[in-house]
């Protein structure tokens, strides 16, 4: 069992090696922006509110050069590397590493490169609530880092009863309720100083009537954006991380990192996968990585 732990925790600190490769290509800073209060916005916002999130940008050629690096893409031709990295979305197929770890691993490698708005997109609900609870457990291996759960269950749906949604005349009207749990979990996440990361299930934001898609303009997902979040995807199959990565498009990215379980062949921008582990060179893990922790 032990041995099984130490295997996982090497593996995790590759992954988070191979995301720091990525990021030392870019300088990154916190930056702020106003999120005024919306005519017709059910918000719960006065005057002019100050919000944060990721301010700076990548260095394109460096980031090529970075990537002709990584074991799964020596072979890559440079102009498709060159698409790769004005893309900014990267793979990492996690193989039987724990994604929670991986993810873990990655968060806090992203905070310490100056990124402070991280939105975790998963498949499935419960996805969500298994990594929000994981997260959690490993908070302290995160520098302390918080993590919030869209849980707003508007996402399960249709129109039926008892939704949080109806349909007035031709109008859709969301439970005012339900709208300002949302406004109060993305206002808290925006408006927030320090490095925060919010995980929310692909359901709740891929139809038109969900509660984070509402108000056009002045959108839930319209704020999110401002702050360019950083995105982790995190599915079992490359094409559910694709699927989802389509839809993430709404909150404007400032890049994605699919973290997926399957293992294939991709032509793609693929940073890591399972036998790079033991080509990575070693180095010495700090005292405190939360890869140690009792999983």
């Amino acid at each position: 069992m032990a041995k099984n732990r130490r295997r996982t925790g090497d593996t995790g600190q590759a992954i988070r090696e191979a995301v720091g490769g990525i990021f030392s290509c870019g300088v990154f800073s916190p930056t702020d922006f106003e999120l005024p209060a919306g005519v017709g916005t059910q918000l719960s916002m006065t005057g002019v509110t100050r919000a944060y999130g990721n301010g700076g940008s990548f260095d394109e050629a460096a980031l090529t050069d970075m990537l002709a690096s990584y074991p799964a893409l020596l072979r890559t031709g440079r102009s498709c590397l060159e698409r790769f990295a004005a893309r900014r979305r990267f793979t990492v197929l996690c193989g039987n590493t724990d994604r929670s770890i991986a993810i873990a691993g990655c968060i806090r490698e992203l905070v310490s490169c100056g990124i402070t708005k991280i939105l975790i997109t998963t498949d499935t609900n419960e996805e969500r609530d298994n990594l929000c609870e994981a997260l959690s457990l490993m908070r302290a291996g995160m520098d302390g880092v918080s993590v919030t759960c869209f849980g707003v269950n508007d996402d399960n749906m249709g129109y039926r009863s008892g939704s949080g949604v109806r349909i007035i005349g031709s109008q859709i009207v969301v439970d005012p309720t339900r709208q300002s749990l949302a406004d109060g979990l993305v206002c808290n996440f925006l408006t927030s100083d320090t490095p925060e990361v919010m995980v929310i299930a692909q359901p709740s934001f891929t139809r038109s009537c969900n509660v984070i898609r509402r108000g056009g303009e002045f959108s839930l997902s319209a704020y999110l954006a401002k702050a360019a979040p950083v995105i982790l995807t995190s599915s079992e199959t490359v094409d559910s991380a694709r699927s989802m990565v389509v839809s993430s498009a709404i909150f404007e990215p400032l890049a994605v990192l699919c973290f997926t379980g399957e293992v294939r062949t991709l032509r793609d921008a693929v940073i890591f996968r399972p036998e790079d582990a033991s080509e990575s060179p070693t180095r010495q893990k700090p005292d405190d990585d939360m890869m140690q922790l009792g999983f």
